[in-house]
């Protein structure tokens, strides 16, 4: 997808890069946090959802600052809305859906932060802080990073979910 090479070796706070139709600003990378963690902040379009998958090696959370998102944890919904905060564990099946009137903007963080390297390698760097333009998914990428990264993704989220 992205021929720009983008060293995670160097922090990434505060940078701005598309990622499968989002906009995402890096917050916390394993630089900043020796290690720690990893969080970005997220502005994702009405009707994004990722595959359905499982992190194998970290947690993954999402604290919602607007907007309206269904979450799926192993089959079980979960609507949320700004101010809620939302923990999915690793080893356990999950996605996304933003629905409602507006995109949602929210704050995503992992507990290894290595795994913020999957979406920088998916990632291109913005050249606006604001939404991509449209584009397809390079999926067999996205199966290779998710490999790499230690990560099962299962496949569309309409096949798990409704």
């Amino acid at each position: 997808m992205s021929s720009h090479a983008i060293n995670t070796q160097q922090s990434q706070v505060g940078k701005d890069f598309w990622y499968l139709g989002t906009l995402m600003t890096v917050k916390a990378d394993a630089v900043s946090t020796n290690n720690s963690f990893g969080m970005v902040e997220c502005s994702v379009p009405v009707g994004f959802e990722p595959p359905y998958h499982i992190h194998q090696e970290e947690d993954e959370s999402f604290y919602i600052l607007d907007g309206e998102v269904d979450f799926f944890l192993d089959g079980k919904k979960i609507e949320a809305k700004a101010g809620a905060f939302v923990f999915l564990p690793k080893g356990i099946a999950h996605g996304l859906r933003v629905v409602g009137s507006k995109p949602a903007r929210l704050l995503n963080f992992f507990s290894r932060a290595e795994f913020l390297g999957m979406f920088l390698e998916m990632a291109e760097p913005a050249l606006k802080k604001e939404l991509p333009p449209p584009a397809p998914i390079d999926v067999p990428r996205l199966l290779q990073l998710s490999e790499k990264y230690n990560a099962v993704t299962l496949g569309p989220l309409d096949q798990f979910v409704k």
